[in-house]
């Protein structure tokens, strides 16, 4: 009982703070989180030779995921992203496309 309790108000704590709330519950965040952050930044803002996903429009982003996980190359792809992108399941693309497209 008192575990429960604690573990109560610790999250009451979290939510209060506001803080990664949205990563927690967010299916795309988190998929962004492990699978593509490491190179594309927080919240997918870019960093050094990886481009900025943030804000471009969902089906774009989807239709070139889809594009790497298919190995369909076109110009300016690379070909670090495709075992990245096998990775992801269509759901999995749809949800991480959605969810940078709002940052």
């Amino acid at each position: 009982m008192m575990r429960n309790l604690i573990a109560i108000a610790v999250l009451s704590g979290l939510a209060a703070c506001g803080g990664g709330q949205e990563t927690a519950t967010d299916p795309g965040a988190t998929k962004f989180n492990s699978v593509c952050k490491d190179c594309h930044g927080p919240d997918g803002q870019g960093q050094g030779r990886f481009p900025k996903l943030a804000g471009r429009p969902a089906e774009q982003l989807a239709a070139k995921l889809r594009q790497y996980k298919s190995g369909h190359k076109s110009e300016n792809m690379s070909d670090t992203m495709r075992p990245f992108a096998q990775t992801l399941s269509e759901t999995e693309i749809d949800q991480v496309a959605a969810w940078l497209a709002t940052r």
